[in-house]
């Protein structure tokens, strides 16, 4: 790899220092910039992109890596790099009453904590948020929260869980308390065809990507849309699909998805939407049953039990709702000295304190708990290991000088166990 930078780094200088490389039959010859200030970063300004490179001093030798752009994988609206804006390309963003947003980013609405806002591709969804209390009493939701609080958890704090039965609705343990919220998924910028669903997944995602040109300024062109495989003027409105209604301001689509509700009736008498009624209805004029009956059990409403360490439910008006816990991604390693381990009872696996050795050996050299080593060569009483708290034991050695000042042995150890 150091070598392909390098013969880049000399393309790079060949029209400007043509006194210091020369051709030969077989490729291009140069000689290495040299510096002196080792370490730090060198401005080499005969690269006519610069910032698309980190040039180091090492060795003293200048030595240049190209930056590493983030992925954008997915995205459907990829603009050039642009001068002032360095070497990467970047997903386009959204333009909402005139405040510039990244893709990606998501914000709520300062006076209604329960609408949402996502931009995507030069996309923004808005949304209502959709709350799900499975409890009779549920806590009113505080300042700026959308959503009432349950009491009581199943699973770790700090984990999300998705309900079996509708992978939108996201459930989060938070203090001891249960909060359950149902979104709507953000349009997308590919075409339909560009889509994936993956299982266990609430919503699809664009796969590959697609380079847009700049649009010409002072032009229709300039401020109109591109949504999937359509092309619309700024200030046109459309129909996307039976529960999002969209409009295009200045080469940004703000689209209105409506978020349908959880439904409590049993799914045999669910009543489907209609071409013009985006959400599914349960019928009004159904007394809903008071208890729950599961693998024989019977339960009553709001109760909750578990199924498996992953698995939890909770009876609401009639239905078991079962939660599944989403364990963490393990993408990266555990710290040192740690090990990853599922603990009997857990759902997810975690990293904890790996068993630790500590050993003597020689005249005498040591090598720690974390792996570090030592030798000392004290000839007298010492405490080699205890615990840090409870003093439930504790280990002590007695080293002897064998007569000389450069070496010692350990003579005798001795071993303190405090049984409750």
């Amino acid at each position: 790899m150091a070598n392909l930078i390098h013969l880049t780094f000399v393309s790079l200088l060949l029209h400007s220092l043509p006194s210091t490389f020369y051709a030969i039959e077989r490729g291009i010859m140069g000689m290495r910039q040299t510096c002196t200030n080792e370490g730090e970063e060198v401005n080499v300004e005969q690269i006519f992109n610069i910032k698309c490179f980190i040039c180091i001093c090492k060795n003293g030798f200048v030595e240049c890596n190209r930056k590493s752009c983030p992925n954008q994988e997915g995205c459907h609206k990829l603009l050039e790099a642009k001068e002032k804006d360095g070497c990467c390309r970047k997903c386009q963003g959204c333009v909402h009453f005139g405040i510039f947003r990244e893709s990606g980013s998501e914000w709520t609405d300062p006076d209604n904590p329960c609408r949402i806002f996502t931009c995507k591709a030069g996309v923004v969804t808005e949304s209502e948020m959709q709350c799900y209390a499975p409890c009779k009493h549920p806590t009113p939701p505080g300042s700026g929260q959308c959503c009432p609080t349950c009491p009581g958890c199943r699973f770790v704090s700090g984990r999300n869980a998705t309900l079996v039965e509708d992978s939108c609705l996201k459930c989060q343990c938070a203090r001891g308390h249960l909060t359950c919220v149902k979104r709507a998924c953000p349009v997308l910028a590919c075409p339909t065809t560009f889509m994936e669903w993956r299982p266990g997944q609430c919503c699809p995602q664009c796969t590959g990507q697609r380079n847009i040109m700049e649009k010409a300024d002072n032009s229709i062109l300039s401020s109109s849309c591109t949504l999937g495989q359509e092309f619309h003027y700024s200030g046109q409105k459309f129909q996307l699909d039976r529960c999002t209604k969209c409009s295009c301001h200045n080469a940004t689509s703000v689209c209105h998805r409506e978020t349908c509700p959880v439904l409590d009736c049993p799914p045999d008498q669910v009543i489907p939407g209609g071409p013009k009624k985006c959400c599914s209805t349960c019928p009004t004029d159904v007394e809903l049953p008071k208890y729950c009956t599961s693998n024989g059990k019977i339960y009553q409403d709001g109760e909750s039990w578990s199924v498996d360490p992953c698995k939890s439910c909770i009876c609401h008006k009639g239905q078991p709702r079962c939660s599944v816990e989403v364990c963490p991604s393990m993408n990266t390693p555990c710290p040192p000295h740690m090990k990853l381990v599922k603990l009997p009872g857990a759902c997810c696996a975690q990293c904890i304190e790996s068993d630790g050795v500590c050993t003597v050996f020689g005249d005498p050299h040591y090598r720690t708990f974390d792996g570090k080593f030592y030798s000392f060569q004290g000839s007298c009483k010492y405490q080699l290991t205890a615990d840090c708290t409870g003093g439930a034991f504790s280990i002590r050695v007695t080293n002897d000088a064998r007569d000389t000042k450069t070496s010692s042995w350990t003579k005798t150890v001795s071993i303190r166990v405090r049984f409750n």
